[in-house]
């Protein structure tokens, strides 16, 4: 389907000084997101347009401009433009300008790419298998007697505990549990998931709309399913006097983990370096382990790196350029030397409580070394509310330590409040705030309060409101002797279907729903969502793409005398486009509930067929009424009975305010 949408963000802020009653403007701006699709895909551009942006003249900043088109057979994205290179772990993705070849599993959603966990068993007589996967039951079903066995069992990622019960026709019953760790980074054997871009490295993006790197760049990552527990990884990136390769495995530790390895080199006129990663990924039971490290050695760089503008004083860049290490010294763009996080889950038996603690180390290009250890602490409190408190120091620098506790709870159904208190090297602070969410129907409400006293102190409310076609949204803050109010407005404005659409903001698919008749009730995954416009249109947001989403009308909104062949539709529509659900209704349909009588008077037998005029079929119902459509003035009607056929005449005259019922009718 042809359309175009634009997604608009309209801000405005100002200032205003309190003591002195001097009002100051901020400025105003737009940001936009254009998109225009089609079956041979769709070309979209962002920008910031404005009258006091930083870095642009002319009020206009560009963002991104590409074009993407998705083939859901083969489940490959192909992109032109500006697009983020794909990565893995242990890499870092840069922005570029070019093209881009992408496996995209979300185009399949009936393609399972987890190598789920098997289930094996033998029965001694005919039984029945039930399979609890963390106490839920997931699946039933009956085996002969023998070996038997369970696959593409529904699971939970993670780390959980699968029960086995199997039962016989005498009510004897086994059970047997079995762990397992699903995980999202593993693909089932055979499966390939890549992507591979070249193009220019995009510079001073959000800054400069047209900043790329004068060298082509390429890069590639590619991981295979070579096992239920092993997937393998690669990735290479190059540039004119550089080149980097690496490879690593994901691998399952039986039912309670994931294990990630990787190494890399570079080589490039700097010199060579290379890189070490490893990444541990635990859940035993309610105790979880999440730990990472990554070492480089050498002058290890990629694409992020020597891509990346360094802003140097004059007296420096001569000083580079006279010793010819120009281009080689790439500060703190370059990758860190040392990296290491290690996160523990701990649960607390004599308490329903939950303990994390972690602690993180880097040392960067220059040597520089941070380390940083956490404690977290939450427990439910008073069935809905929940206390909480954290503490972190960062150990090269004592001075830099602090601690938070609050408290939250729920206030009826749509208002949560909070309250925390804390303190750091500034002293201590007191926080507060309530806020109500936001309904997604037309005409929802929803507001935050907040208040910060102590060491800093900062005041601010806001209100938003949904409309139709947007959302609105104003707030006031108020720190020290200033206040500064915002004015937000979010929304759309849609072409599509031959027709134009103020709606609410649409960050995926969407949908056109054509009912043909005006205040019609529209379900979208059988919710309600609203009515038709005047024009018997609808514009649905919201939708997925390459997914199943379920579009119906209530045909108790319809008008009496209309006609209509379908209640719903299933749609799949295309990442970002549009799809135009016709409903066909048709209104004013010269058409009336006639009741239909023998010679003797009494009603004429269901399921008998019947002509009218010699051109409408219709079938009997009971008690002789029948619906018939295509009226006219004068009517003729011919019903086959099991003993021949008989006929009736009748006149008709329409009436929109009510459904028109004739007879009884004799037919004979």
């Amino acid at each position: 389907n042809l359309g175009a949408l634009l997604n608009y963000t309209l801000f405005a802020s100002g200032t205003h000084d309190l003591p002195r009653g001097q009002a100051t403007y901020n400025g105003v701006s737009a940001t936009l997101d254009s998109r225009f699709f089609s079956g041979f895909g769709t070309v979209s551009q962002t920008g910031i347009v404005g009258d006091r942006l930083v870095g642009e003249r002319g009020g206009a900043l560009r963002l991104d401009t590409g074009w993407v088109f998705s083939d859901p057979d083969t489940a490959i994205t192909y992109k032109a433009g500006d697009e983020i290179s794909g990565g893995l772990a242990w890499t870092r993705p840069i922005r570029l300008g070019g093209i881009q070849v992408q496996r995209n599993f979300a185009l399949r959603g009936d393609l399972v790419t987890l190598p789920l966990p098997t289930l094996n068993g033998s029965a001694a007589v005919p039984s029945s298998v039930e399979v609890y996967v963390n106490n839920a039951r997931t699946f039933v079903k009956d085996v002969a007697a023998g070996p038997f066995q369970i696959t593409n069992l529904p699971m939970v990622s993670g780390a959980g505990q699968a029960r086995l019960v199997l039962r016989d026709a005498s009510g004897r019953q086994i059970e047997s549990s079995t762990p397992f760790f699903v995980a999202t980074q593993l693909l089932k054997p055979g499966l390939i998931d890549f992507s591979i871009e070249a193009g220019f490295a995009r510079l001073d993006f959000g800054r400069l709309s047209f900043s790329y790197d004068k060298r082509p760049v390429a890069s590639g990552s590619l991981r295979y399913g070579l096992t239920d527990w092993m997937t393998l990884q690669g990735h290479v990136e190059g540039a004119p006097g550089f080149v980097l390769a690496g490879i690593g495995a994901d691998a399952r530790i039986g039912g309670f983990g994931l294990l990630t390895m990787a190494g890399s080199a570079s080589h490039g006129a700097g010199g060579t370096g290379f890189q070490a990663y490893a990444g541990l990924d635990l859940q035993w039971g309610a105790l979880s382990i999440n730990a990472a490290t990554q070492r480089t050695f050498g002058t290890y760089l990629d694409l992020a790196a020597i891509t990346a503008p360094v802003r140097v004083s004059s007296t420096l860049a001569s000083v580079l350029q006279a010793t010819g290490t120009q281009g080689f010294d790439f500060g703190s763009a370059r990758p860190n030397k040392v990296l290491d996080r290690i996160s523990v889950g701990i649960p607390l038996v004599i308490d329903s409580a939950s303990l994390s603690v972690s602690l993180a180390q880097m040392v960067d290009a220059n040597d520089r070394r941070s380390r940083i250890a956490s404690v977290s602490l939450s427990r439910n409190l008073f069935e809905s509310g929940t206390i909480f408190a954290s503490a972190f120091v960062d150990l090269q620098d004592r001075s830099r330590t602090g601690v938070f506790a609050g408290y939250s709870m729920p206030i009826g159904k749509s208002i949560s409040a909070n309250a925390s208190v804390g303190h750091d090297k500034n002293g201590w602070s007191l926080a507060t705030q309530a806020v109500r969410a936001m309904g997604t129907e037309v005409g929802a409400y929803g507001w935050r309060i907040a208040d910060q006293e102590g060491s800093t102190k900062q005041r601010s409310a806001a209100i938003a409101y949904r409309t139709r076609a947007n959302q609105i949204e104003a707030g006031v803050t108020q720190a020290g002797t200033g206040a500064v109010g915002t004015m937000q407005v979010d929304g759309s404005i849609v072409v599509a279907a031959s027709d134009v659409f103020l709606a609410p903001r649409v960050s995926d698919a969407f949908a056109v729903v054509d009912v043909g008749a005006p205040g019609v009730a529209v379900e979208f995954d059988n919710h309600p969502i609203g009515k038709t416009g005047t024009s018997g249109k609808m514009l649905v947001p919201g939708l997925r793409s390459f997914q199943k989403n379920r579009l119906a009308i209530d045909p108790d909104s319809l008008p009496v005398d209309a006609q209509i062949a379908s209640t719903k539709e299933d749609v799949m529509p295309a990442d970002g486009g549009a799809v135009v659900v016709s409903f066909g209704v048709k209104e004013h349909v010269p058409a009336a509930l006639v009741r239909l009588v023998g010679a003797d008077g009494k009603p004429l037998a269901a399921g008998y067929g019947g002509t009218l005029n010699e051109t409408t079929e219709f079938v009997v119902g009971y008690d002789g009424r029948a619906y018939i459509s295509g009226l006219t003035a004068a009517n003729h009607v011919v019903v086959r009975q099991d003993k021949g056929s008989c006929e009736a005449r009748f006149d008709y005259q329409p009436d929109g305010e009510r459904q028109i019922q004739i007879g009884p009718v004799s037919c004979s």
